[in-house]
């Protein structure tokens, strides 16, 4: 039954090869996989009746793509994916015991040109993992010149420090010789915490900005919080109206953005919300990454 049942597997995977290999053909393709549906086509009639031939020929089969394979694209591995997976799984499936003990009457379990073919084909391709088909080697000739800007400095007015994305702050303060002495200064509690109705994936992931002397975040709620980055205190904080359905599915405020003008701008009701209390300077708030 099992024997039947993978026949009729192969010949619909054979159809399909000969259908779409043909229209690869016809389009000025590779002959090859039109000519593999037809090379599995017979193996599975083979199968069907019964005949020990169907596991010599697809062994065969499998060496032929293997060949085709390496004429293709060499020995890069990501390559041979696409091209022969689903012949190797198909192969390993007509190795197995059940498939080849009926075809022996019982009196054997291995089959030993497609067992060798797969096991060999198992051992390259496990090789082919520690093979780089593409090294490239080489060295860095250009000299290194430091950035014009210099990373941010004490403040840190955007997600990656400053406009350009650098990440990169010019202090030198804390080095990797005494960092390993820092201790924790303050804490703070935004106090915005997941409420009945509130959306399952509930996150704080705002990456705190440093701008105008203040340190600002936003909290899952939309909260605009504003500290004293020297002792965590509370300079101001916003509370927006918290019963907003567009907040029922991913409760997540990634960040907070600075901009420097003399005075508040309106903006965009779905894009950002202005705070009620700034000083000469202003932040201006939106949802970074909200979906």
């Amino acid at each position: 039954m099992v024997n039947k049942i993978t026949s009729i597997i192969m010949v619909i995977f054979a159809v399909a090869l000969i259908y779409m290999g043909g229209q690869l053909l016809l389009a000025g393709g590779s002959a090859f996989y039109a000519l593999m549906g037809v090379g599995v086509l017979l193996s599975a009639i083979l199968l069907w009746l019964r005949k020990r031939s169907a596991l010599t020929l697809y062994a065969l089969l499998m060496w032929i793509t293997l060949l085709w394979i390496i004429r293709e694209v060499g020995f890069d591995k990501w390559q041979w994916i696409p091209r022969g997976d689903l012949f190797g799984v198909l192969g390993v499936w007509l190795a197995l015991p059940w498939v080849v003990r009926p075809l022996f009457q019982g009196q054997r379990r291995f089959h030993p040109f497609l067992g060798g073919t797969v096991v060999v084909m198992l051992l390259l391709v496990a090789g082919l993992c520690f093979y780089d088909p593409l090294p490239q080697q080489g060295t860095i000739t250009t000299a290194r010149n430091r950035s014009v800007t210099g990373g941010a400095a004490e403040a840190w007015r955007a997600y990656g420090g400053t406009a350009e994305g650098q990440r990169f702050s010019s202090l030198t303060q804390i080095t990797k010789d005494n960092v390993k002495d820092l201790e924790v200064a303050w804490t703070y509690h935004t106090g915005d915490l997941r409420q009945e109705g509130d959306a399952t994936e509930y996150t704080f992931e705002a990456t705190p900005l440093k701008a105008n002397g203040m340190l600002y975040f936003c909290t899952p709620h939309n909260e605009v919080h504003a500290l004293d980055p020297e002792t965590g205190a509370v300079k101001w904080k916003t509370v927006p109206d918290k019963n907003r359905s567009w907040l029922q599915q991913h409760q997540t405020c990634r960040g907070v953005s600075y901009f420097d003008a003399g005075q508040l701008v309106q903006q965009a009701k779905v894009s950002c919300l202005a705070p009620s209390r700034w000083d000469s300077r202003w932040a201006w708030w939106h949802m970074v990454g909200r979906y």
